[in-house]
């Protein structure tokens, strides 16, 4: 497909061959009737080759027009340059008037591009120059004929511009694909946060609780400590009458009277001492329960330090104060029950 189709008689084929060329140095594709083979059908590739064309230049000179008509070929009498001209659509039909009065009758009402006051040939011969009526031609023809380069440039770049908007197509899905995923990753994060921030509540609350519980369990241990020393005060205290008792004994010996009477204070002694020791060995009872509930106690509360130890809030020092205090309450009932058997099986 041309952009030009050069319609003109035999007679000016010299002026046509520089034209073409000087068009073609503009960028444009030109047909003209030098390209048809010798075995094909002349009219039938001249027509075919018109209607391809996006526009039609017509040499009209002193050998194609004359009386307003065009002029039929003298070899068959066929007016080629007529069925040109018609056969091209009139709003893409440019005419180069090269002989003064030499406009066709059907086409008078068309302004052409004027040449007449050439010099000579030789500017279409030599590509044109400056000469403002090729210059105007050439303006004419680009209103109606897009250059072929700039019709392969346009669709280079249309092809260019799919690749691109297929690429950014694909990028964009990529981009919302990426953009949809950290949305859902700073869901995840936005979750995990309140997940750890009710973690951290939590993990405050039970400190604090166990904190209290201890703080608890270590006033309970205070008075446990308090009653021991009182009990073990009362132990001092019956060991040292039980001593007087064994003196007034040993100076009432000597008379039977008095042994005896020492014996029945002894055993009355004796009595009280048992009813005593059984009264010390009920509280040793109870004591020894209450030492293995708060035992119990202690250890639970070690089960929930060393779960807070897990969760990394719990000292070493209280764990060590917790041992130290579970300890101490073992020893001295350790101490308490070993003075009372050994005062029990004096």
């Amino acid at each position: 497909m041309a952009d030009i189709f050069i319609s003109y008689k035999n007679q000016d084929r010299e002026l046509v061959s520089g034209l073409a060329q000087s068009l073609e140095a503009k960028g444009f594709t030109v047909w003209w009737d030098t390209r048809i083979e010798v075995t094909e059908a002349w009219l039938q590739r001249i027509v075919s080759e018109v209607d391809k064309a996006a526009c039609l230049i017509g040499i009209w000179s002193a050998n194609s027009v004359e009386d307003g008509l065009f002029i039929p070929s003298e070899h068959d009498g066929i007016n080629y340059i007529q069925i040109e001209h018609k056969r091209a659509d009139r709003a893409n039909v440019i005419g180069l008037l090269i002989d003064k009065d030499r406009t066709p009758l059907e086409f008078e009402d068309r302004q052409s591009v004027n040449m007449t006051d050439r010099l000579n040939n030789s500017e279409l011969l030599t590509g044109a120059g400056d000469h403002p009526a090729f210059i105007d031609l050439v303006n004419k023809a680009r209103d109606i004929a897009t250059p072929g380069f700039v019709t392969s440039l346009v669709d280079e770049l249309k092809r260019e511009r799919d690749s691109i908007n297929k690429q950014l197509g694909v990028a964009q899905r990529r981009l919302q694909d990426e953009r949809d995923a950290v949305g859902e990753l700073q869901t995840e994060i936005a979750r995990k946060k309140d997940d750890l921030a009710a973690l951290r509540r939590q993990r405050d609350v039970d400190k604090a609780r166990c904190e209290q519980n201890i703080a608890d369990r270590e006033t309970q241990i205070a008075g446990l400590a308090r009653n021991n020393a009182d009990l073990q005060n009362e132990v001092a205290r019956v060991e040292n009458d039980a001593k007087q008792l064994q003196e007034r004994l040993q100076t009432v010996a000597a008379s039977h009277e008095e042994e005896a009477s020492a014996r029945e204070l002894a055993e009355q002694r004796k009595e009280d001492m048992q009813h005593m020791v059984r009264s010390l060995e009920a509280e040793r009872n109870q004591l020894t329960a209450r030492l293995r509930q708060e035992a119990e106690k202690l250890r639970l509360a070690e089960d929930k330090v060393r779960a807070a130890e897990l969760s990394r809030m719990e000292t070493p020092l209280m764990r060590y104060v917790t041992l130290g205090l579970a300890c101490f309450g073992a020893a001295w009932t350790i101490i308490l029950l070993v003075s009372l058997f050994a005062r029990f099986f004096r």
